[in-house]
């Protein structure tokens, strides 16, 4: 996955499911966000507003999956 989005607006979106490996996504607001089920192997979230963010199976940027549902 080739994503680039400083300062991206995701706030309340549904990311379930989705492949987000290698994002650069500095700066990104995920507040509510939901990304149950998503790969974020390898991917920068630098600075990114994760408030009230759902993980729920989740693989983390280093690798390590999330199963706090």
């Amino acid at each position: 996955t080739n994503v680039y989005g400083p300062y991206a607006n995701f706030s309340g979106a549904n990311l379930s499911y989705a492949s987000l490996g290698y994002a650069d996504l500095p700066y990104a607001s995920l507040t509510g966000a939901n990304l149950s089920y998503t790969y974020l192997g390898n991917a920068y979230l630098g600075n990114a507003n994760l408030s009230n963010v759902t993980f729920c199976y989740t693989v983390m940027p280093d690798g390590g999956q999330n199963s706090d549902c």
